[in-house]
């Protein structure tokens, strides 16, 4: 049975994932998704991302670590945008009620992604900095 402190990073991992798609389906057009949709769509995503990077690295295509790595923000990056698309398609709606439609899915796990990248880089730099100022060392 799995610890609780190591599920902590996938709870809140997912947790941020469905935090971000409310707020693109806010960014987008004012798209209305209830949280139990955005939930749902942040563990199915959870999931098969990690079906992709697993099969990826199993696979071990590239033998360059830079190029792997990219290899890797690819692949998830086109199942982000097909999960999107199947499952958040038919869920969405638009002010007037009509559900986005693929396009739309896709769209809004492309702005999902886009939010998600801007606030990890963000911590990835800025954590370092607040804990430099506050004096704890690494």
């Amino acid at each position: 049975m799995p610890q609780l402190p190591g599920l902590l990073p996938t709870a809140f991992t997912i947790f941020a994932y469905v935090v971000c798609i409310k707020l693109a389906a806010r960014l987008y057009r004012r798209t209305q998704l209830s949280w139990k949709h955005a939930a749902v769509f942040g563990v199915v995503l959870f999931l098969v991302l990690l079906a992709v990077g697993t099969c990826v690295r199993a696979l071990n295509l590239i033998s360059e670590p830079v190029s792997a790595a990219l290899l890797d923000i690819a692949t998830g990056l086109l199942a982000q945008l097909a999960v999107g698309a199947w499952f958040l398609g038919p869920r969405a709606r638009t002010a007037t009620g009509a559900p986005v439609g693929f396009k739309g899915g896709a769209l809004l796990a492309l702005i999902t992604y886009a939010l998600v990248f801007f606030l990890s880089t963000a911590a990835a730099l800025l954590l370092p900095l607040l804990a430099r100022m506050a004096g704890i060392s690494a």
